[in-house]
């Protein structure tokens, strides 16, 4: 109907009926930012272009934002972001649009804090805003979890360093009997590649009967619980060598 041919009373319903529509819609608003600013995740409404249109951070979690809420509304993030950053989070940003799926991403940034890594995921939004596809991307604070394991890389790479200096044989087994780990000291004594020993067990590289050995030996050691130096005859190209073996 023409808004012409309306009479006063049907005016003045439509008009209650969008107030109406426009309070539930910042009433959800209240209760969404309230959830959120809860949440010890940083939350953003980002659109496909990177404009963001909202960012919400409890007050303790402030400092890790890149730049306060009230600067950054109505910038898109490569105004805010390092370029590096930037297309690292406009990519997830996209390929959460076109996906549907939701993405994650683990990033660095210098913020007020210090220096902090987050894990990143985004997920689309069932409606645009303004007539643009959107997501939800909520950030977490991971700087600590970072932190422990860069720290145990960096132990087991000192790690496989001694071992793989060591003159001695060093190997490791799983319960199922299968390498998980040999320096080369190992392979070159029972000269194999790497490849040919990580993942297979005693019977995929020595002779049955040998192999049989072996196994027995390993479950006694497995079922006693102690470790025990012995002696071991192994099967080499250059003929059966009998070697001291330390296992536990």
């Amino acid at each position: 109907m023409n808004d012409q041919h309306k009479t006063k009373a049907q005016l003045i319903e439509e008009l209650q009926d969008l107030r109406a529509e426009q309070a539930a819609n910042i009433h959800h608003k209240e209760r969404l930012m309230a959830v959120l600013q809860v949440l010890p995740d940083l939350a953003f409404i980002v659109d496909e272009d990177g404009l963001i249109l909202e960012a919400v951070a409890s007050t303790e979690n402030e400092d890790l934002l890149y730049e306060k809420k009230e600067q950054a509304l109505g910038k898109t993030i490569w105004n805010i972001f390092p370029q590096d950053n930037a297309q690292s989070l406009m990519n997830t940003v996209h390929k959460t649009i076109s996906s549907g799926e939701q993405q994650e991403l683990v990033y660095f940034l210098n913020v007020p804090q210090g220096p902090c890594w987050f894990e990143g995921r985004s997920r689309k939004l069932s409606s645009p805003i303004n007539g643009k596809q959107a997501v939800i991307w909520l950030a977490r604070d991971i700087t600590q979890q970072q932190i422990t394991q860069n720290q145990l890389i960096e132990k087991n790479n000192l790690l496989n360093s001694v071992i793989e200096e060591m003159t001695d044989i060093f190997f490791v087994k799983d319960l199922s009997g299968r390498y998980q780990i040999i320096n080369q000291a190992g392979l070159n004594f029972i000269q194999c590649s790497k490849e040919a020993i990580i993942g297979h067990d005693d019977f995929a590289i020595f002779p049955k009967e040998m192999a049989i050995k072996f196994r027995e030996a390993d479950q006694k050691i497995i079922n006693d619980a102690v470790t025990k130096t012995f002696d071991e005859v192994v099967r080499t190209p250059q003929g059966d060598i009998t070697v001291m073996t330390t296992k536990g």
